[in-house]
């Protein structure tokens, strides 16, 4: 999923690796799938940030669920899929403060929770109707080396690296599980092996922390002297996620990274590499005009500002801007 937060990958292609940059609602996606004589699919591509679902939530709706669909229906137009796994969130089942299992009933409190549990409503029709071989996934907070900085940890690191403020939504109660990206492939790897076909899995962290004692955390390991800064919280703000991971574990699937040795990983690569992500580029139209000028000089202390040049009737000319300043 190249977004906003995401890089052309730097690995090279090789008889069994290739980068195709292409949009999931494109509508040649099955040839893509007969290039390369596709079999198993990972979706994994979604817009996942839950603050920005608050304020672009159709934009959620057309990447997470009329993506999906458009991939499903190149699926099924394929017909060689041997079997498809969806990434979906522990987010689906809502606020939980006691541990739930796959079959607990979805209750998404926020936008992008809602668009996967579109997803997933996709994905399982898809079983049911045209004998899809689907096995869902549903993970607890990611974290680890390259993550992009709009998420609570390599936030808090690169704020920390800087000794600026560490800005906190409401009164920073709110807890998380958290597992290391490594544990996560690997799980992914267990469920498209062994996974029973039309079955859900969580992938459940044991690490569980609010976010204050995330914030002592990564102070004490970095030294930072970086305070706390409290603002306003989001419009709903789940205080807990708690899911039960055992029917994953059944499967032969354990996670191999304690917290100690991954946070420690993870601080120690933002550390390396401190301008990793640093600026964010932002395509401006209108930026000469009065109210643009004004705007760009604020925003130019945030990220990077990149003035589009293309009318705005010229459709051909603005999808080249943003082919050339990337996701």
């Amino acid at each position: 999923c190249l977004s906003y937060n995401s890089a052309v990958p730097s690995i090279p292609q090789s008889e069994n690796y290739h980068f195709v940059k292409m949009n999931l609602r494109d509508t040649d996606l099955v040839n893509i799938m007969e290039r390369f004589n596709v079999q198993y699919i990972y979706h994994l591509a979604a817009q996942t940030h839950v603050d920005q679902s608050f304020r672009n939530s159709v934009h959620f709706s057309e990447d997470n669920v009329v993506g999906t669909h458009n991939l499903l229906e190149a699926v099924c137009q394929y017909g060689k899929v041997k079997r498809f796994v969806l990434m979906s969130t522990d987010e689906v089942y809502g606020q939980v403060f006691d541990s739930v299992k796959e079959t607990a009933l979805m209750n998404p409190t926020n936008p992008y929770a809602a668009t996967k549990c579109g997803a997933e409503m996709l994905v399982r029709s898809y079983g049911h109707s045209f004998g899809l071989n689907y096995v869902i996934a549903r993970g607890s907070n990611v974290y680890g080396p390259r993550q992009y900085p709009d998420k609570l940890i390599p936030v808090f690191l690169k704020q920390m690296f800087q000794n600026t403020p560490c800005h906190i939504h409401g009164s920073g109660q709110a807890r998380r599980h958290f597992i290391y990206v490594d544990d996560v492939c690997n799980g992914l790897l267990t469920i498209m092996k062994s996974g029973v076909t039309s079955e859900v899995y969580n992938i459940a962290g044991s690490a569980e922390f609010s976010v204050n004692e995330i914030y002592d955390i990564l102070l004490k390991m970095t030294n930072s002297t970086s305070v706390k800064v409290t603002t306003e919280d989001r419009p709903f703000n789940d205080q807990r996620y708690h899911i039960d991971g055992f029917k994953l574990v059944q499967l032969g699937w354990a996670p191999e990274m304690s917290w100690e040795e991954g946070i420690k990983t993870t601080m120690e690569w933002y550390r390396n590499h401190p301008n990793w992500q640093s600026k964010r580029k932002w395509l401006v139209y209108g930026s000469a005009g009065w109210i643009g000028q004004k705007y760009c000089g604020y925003a130019q202390s945030h990220v990077t500002v990149v003035p589009g040049k293309a009318r705005a009737d010229d459709v051909i000319g603005i999808r080249a801007e943003i082919d050339e300043v990337g996701p």
